[in-house]
């Protein structure tokens, strides 16, 4: 799971260290946006307007994946698929 701390709030933000490992959280700060952005975006996604882009393919094709990426060629991302 990741948290985002949009904005500057204000104060400190107490991170509880133990869970953040046993829990394998991460983290992330983004010094752009307001709360009131945060809460516009979570309605979004909410409503279903949020649609991620991706397409899947084989972990053999990697390097064709890559090639596909510096050419330009690729629209979202690339789900590899590990094992049959």
């Amino acid at each position: 799971m990741t948290c985002a701390l949009v904005g500057l709030p204000p104060g400190e933000f107490a991170t509880p260290i133990f869970d953040v490992v046993l829990k394998r959280l991460t983290v992330r700060g983004s010094i752009v946006g307001t709360r009131k952005d945060m809460t516009e975006a979570l309605a979004f996604a909410g409503e279903g307007n949020v649609r991620a882009v991706y397409s899947t393919d084989k972990l053999d094709a990697v390097n064709d994946v890559f090639l596909r990426m510096r050419q330009g060629q690729i629209n979202g991302r690339v789900v590899l698929e590990v094992g049959s």
